[in-house]
């Protein structure tokens, strides 16, 4: 043992000689081995005097290191301690406490773990003994540990200590003279605690509860009168009954001498708390309390409590009101079942929360087995009935019990039928909500009788043979967007209890297996109770689904379209026949220009391509090569002439359609040669819209993006060539129009393709794509990304960028993986050189764009410092010696000279150039190099995710920042 303790010594020594903390020492395994050696007596009793304080001089200096894990900390004052602990029990607790008052005697981080490390030892010795001015040890470590809750560091730390000092001095067999406990620990403790009742911190309530204990239980020792009660409970009379303080307090005490004893001290408890009901942050305690005094109320008691508890739930005061529906009423019902069925005659019947609170009762009693008596049946009838919907849905909810055997019964099955169908056209989400809840309920009990071999109740079938005829008949056409999501969500619910997943959907592509809930189904097939028929899966039923696929909605049109996938496909309803209708209509939605056309399209074309891969066991790949082979003439189509394509055949139709059937399914059509095509196709269609966009601007100035005005003359000159309406109007042409949309949605469609596309072919199993084919996806993406001013475009780019980014930083090639970083040098060494183009857009849009995403992508901080420092040195570079339009006058002077209205003002109101140098054509379409780091730095500052990377960089961002605002370029300031 001796051996170990000099080898951990060792080990910890070379710890602290080491200034950058690069060795590979495991100091927490080292002080570990040192502490369980020490907890042997005969190991420290063979240690000389100087190695003892060898060792304490170490463990001092290791403790002193704030930047260690606490708990090596606490390992090492432990071992400190434990040192101790083997001396005379005098001299211990006096050099404890010359240790505490090192290095300073104000309450710190060094104080506060000694301390965990003295009451963590496992000894009690030194709390019994006297300091050497003749005053109790526990006085003493009472007042540094109150000193230490006073301070704001660590709050919960602090009052654990308190907590660890109540219970082991409480735990001693004789207790320090009362009066200097009480005047010097136990009455500024209790100060302590409560005014630490209001602070903010995880588990501190717990805590100081458990510290209050303790406490009473050390009054009590003291004062077996219990005069220390009224002491406590005094100052407490002035305090509001919205008081944390108050409450919790009042609580603590209750628990410690019983709550008929505190409404004996305290008679207007019962109106306090219908006082502090209010208060949303008093809803848990306020709640404790009235439970405790439901406990202990006597039958007199009971009728003024339960009116007040009535008076509560129909008040006027939301807060009010739902913290006695949500906590009072249920913790009433638990405690006195007699109480619930009282309060249903208490509560008035002409209003909808005092309804809605009779049937939180009625369902409270049905859950917990208790017999509700006749009210609670007439208050059932009466709320499936009600009016209004929220009524009828808390009635039908409250007609289940809490078994899986207790179902509504059978005379109660119409009126509930009734109430949940009328819920299906609601416009609230919460009602669809609730609705789906009380599906989740309904199905599994059918199932549940099912499995256990007894034919389910013929009641509860036709009550859900109604529901799904209602919803199938609420997804016919003409019905309103929310009666089709509510439906669409209700037959989820009841497919997916109903039947199970086939292989290869929903949870079965995570590896687990689907759960086989069609006993209830073969149940019906064979026996059909009642005389009902069970086809929920059926043709008509396929019918309604596809036409859902047409709504203008993504909710109800990628619902419909999950469903389908799931459960349709796989029963076998789609023939041949039948996907070739699918995909011939879809074709034709496809090449209209109508944006929800293609997005039906698309859906129609995912459902083809999944009912041919269920149909073959495999991908159908001459449905990919159709489209693709169609979308690659379409291109050629739009390079000959725009007009014609984007008006009889849109590229984007066909791109979307083959996108969703790639990387709708997983990739599963995804081989090399189709990835190398569609990067190629994409890549030119990329080019064709970019160039048609610029016009003659592309060779006047080498690549860079065109303003609003020159597009608008590219596009307009498109239409002229194809004879179109070049008239000017206030209003754009309708061929203006199809142009321009068929052009921005071509690049969005193209950036979603292209994110989707690598995603797929660089995750684990996919079919890889080569560093070549990467590079070239990201510079289509970069030229969209850096080359556009469509939000729409920029958006999707953005997108696009990011799962590329995610993907190939995560890939296990280097080579993939410097792909992404190689752009961001790219990007970094464009700003150093000081280009005027360095950003495409004025406000450089898509640089800072691109940069961020990255490194929001990327986890590892060392490439985010990099880029930082790379930032501030664009930042903090001279600027050019004839900066040109980007110094500008003041600001006031150009606000003068835009408002003037002279006819011979007849530019775009831009920034006046400086006197050092002529105005640059160009500069207006271009920002400094400065301007952009500063923009990039900002997006990387105001992002969570990064900016938890570079904090240590803050305080230079923020200098580069001030020193801008001093900069002669306008854009910069």
């Amino acid at each position: 043992m001796s051996s170990t303790i000099f080898e951990s010594l060792s080990s910890i020594k070379e710890f602290l000689h080491d200034q950058n903390d690069s060795c590979n020492i495991d100091i927490q395994a080292s002080v570990r081995k040192c502490m369980n050696c020490l907890k042997d007596s005969t190991v420290v009793s063979d240690l000389s005097e100087d190695q003892q304080t060898e060792i304490k001089t170490l463990l001092l200096s290791l403790l002193s290191k704030s930047s260690n894990p606490k708990e090596t900390n606490l390992l090492a004052a432990i071992s400190i301690c434990l040192l101790l602990h083997q001396k005379p029990a005098e001299p211990a607790a006096a050099e404890f406490l010359t240790l505490l008052e090192l290095p300073s005697p104000q309450p710190s981080y060094h104080q506060q773990t000694l301390l965990l490390g003295l009451f963590g030892c496992g000894k009690q010795d030194l709390l019994g003994v006297t300091a050497p001015d003749r005053r109790p040890m526990s006085l003493h470590l009472g007042r540094a540990v109150l000193l230490l809750c006073s301070t704001p560091y660590n709050i919960f730390q602090s009052f654990h200590l308190l907590d660890l000092l109540l219970h082991q001095l409480a735990s001693l067999p004789s207790l320090p003279p009362s009066d200097a406990l009480t005047s010097e620990l136990l009455r500024p403790a209790a100060a302590a605690l409560s005014s630490s009742w209001e602070r903010q911190c995880d588990g501190l309530p717990e805590l100081l509860t458990r510290c209050w204990a303790a406490l009473l239980r050390l009054h009590a020792r003291l004062q077996p009168g219990g005069e220390y009660v009224d002491d406590l409970l005094r100052p407490l009379a002035a305090l509001p009954w919205s008081s944390k303080t108050k409450l919790h307090t009042l609580y603590v005490v209750a628990q410690h001498i019983g709550c008929q004893e505190l409404l004996r001290r305290v008679p207007d408890l019962t109106s306090g708390l219908v006082e502090a009901a209010s208060g949303h942050h008093l809803a848990s305690i306020s709640t404790d309390l009235y439970q405790e005094v439901l406990q202990v109320a006597s039958d007199d008691q009971l009728p003024q409590l339960e009116r007040q508890l009535a008076d509560l739930l129909v008040s006027d005061d939301s807060q009010t009101c739902q913290t006695a529906l949500l906590r009072w009423l249920p913790a009433a019902v638990r405690c006195r079942s007699a109480s619930g069925r009282r309060l249903l005659t208490l509560l008035p019947a002409d209003s909808v929360p005092g309804w809605t609170a009779r049937l939180a009762a009625v369902r409270l009693l049905r859950e917990s087995d208790a017999d509700a008596g006749p009210d609670a049946e007439a208050a059932l009838r009466a709320g499936l009935t009600h009016p209004e919907p929220g009524v009828r849905l808390a009635a039908a909810g409250a007609c289940w019990g809490r078994r899986a055997v207790d179902s509504p019964p059978a005379h109660l099955c119409p009126p509930l039928l009734a109430a949940l169908v009328s819920c299906l056209s609601a416009d609230s989400a919460s009602l669809r909500h609730a609705l789906c809840a009380e599906l989740r309920r309904l199905v599994p009990r059918l199932r549940t009788a099912c499995l256990r071999g007894r034919p389910p109740p013929a009641h509860l079938l036709q009550l859900l043979r109604g529901l799904v005829d209602a919803v199938l008949e609420g997804l016919s056409p003409g019905s309103s967007f929310q009666r089709c999501c509510t439906c669409l969500v209700a037959l989820q619910e009841i497919v997916s209890h109903l039947y199970a997943l086939p292989a290869g959907a929903g949870a079965a592509r995570k590896g687990v297996v689907p759960p086989q809930t069609a006993v209830l189904l073969r149940y019906l097939a064979e026996h059909r109770p009642g005389g009902i028929t069970w086809d929920i899966v059926t043709r008509d039923s396929l019918r309604t689904l596809l036409l859902c696929l047409y709504d203008e909605t993504d909710d109800v049109r990628e619902t419909a379209l999950k469903l389908l996938i799931t459960y349709w496909i796989p029963a076998g309803l789609l023939t041949t026949f039948d996907r070739e209708q699918l995909t011939d209509w879809a074709a034709r939605l496809a090449d209209r220009p109508n944006f929800h056309d293609v997005e039906t399209a698309a859906a129609l074309c995912l459902l083809s391509f999944e009912a041919g891969r269920s149909e073959a066991g495999g991908p159908p790949t001459e449905l990919l090569e159709e489209l693709l082979s169609a979308a690659e003439g379409q291109a050629e189509g739009a390079k000959r002439d725009l007009f014609r394509a984007a008006r009889e055949a849109p590229v984007h139709g066909r791109l979307a359609c083959l996108r969703r059937c790639l990387c709708g399914s997983d990739g599963a059509g995804l081989t090399p040669e189709m990835v190398e095509k569609c990067v190629n196709l994409l890549e030119d269609v990329v080019d064709t819209m970019l160039k048609a966009l610029a016009g003659q601007q592309v060779d006047e100035h080498g690549g860079t993006a065109p303003s609003f005005a020159a597009m608008g003359e590219a596009v307009e000159s498109v239409v002229a060539a194809a004879g179109g309406d070049t008239t000017r109007s206030s209003a754009l042409s309708n061929q203006y129009q199809l142009v321009l949309s068929c052009c921005w949605l071509s690049l969005k469609e193209c950036s979603l393709f292209l994110g989707e596309l690598t995603s797929y072919c660089l995750s684990a199993g996919g079919p890889g794509m080569s560093v070549t084919t990467l590079r070239a996806v990201v510079a289509t993406i970069r030229r969209v990304l850096t080359g556009c001013r469509h939000k729409g475009a920029i958006e999707s780019a953005r997108l696009a960028w990011s799962r590329l980014s995610t993907a190939a930083l995560r890939h296990a090639s280097g080579a993939v993986r410097d792909v992404p970083a190689a752009v961001l040098r790219g990007v970094l060494a464009e700003l150093r050189a000081g280009g005027a183009r360095s950003s495409a857009t004025r406000r450089g849009a898509g640089l800072p764009m691109l940069v961020h995403t990255l490194l929001a992508a990327d986890r590892q901080p060392g490439l985010a410092d990099s880029t930082v420092s790379a930032l501030l040195e664009v930042a903090a570079s001279p600027l050019p010696p004839s900066p040109t339009t980007h110094a500008s006058a003041p600001t006031e002077q150009r606000v003068e000279d835009c408002s003037a209205g002279s006819e011979a003002q007849t530019t775009d109101c831009e920034p006046s150039p400086s006197p050092s140098g002529a105005a640059d054509a160009d500069g207006a379409e271009a920002d400094l190099p400065h301007t952009i780091a500063l923009h990039i730095l900002t997006g990387l500052m105001s992002d969570a995710v990064v900016s938890a990377q570079v904090t240590s960089r803050l305080c230079d961002v923020t200098c580069a920042a001030l020193a801008g605002l001093a900069s002669p370029v306008w854009s910069i300031r």
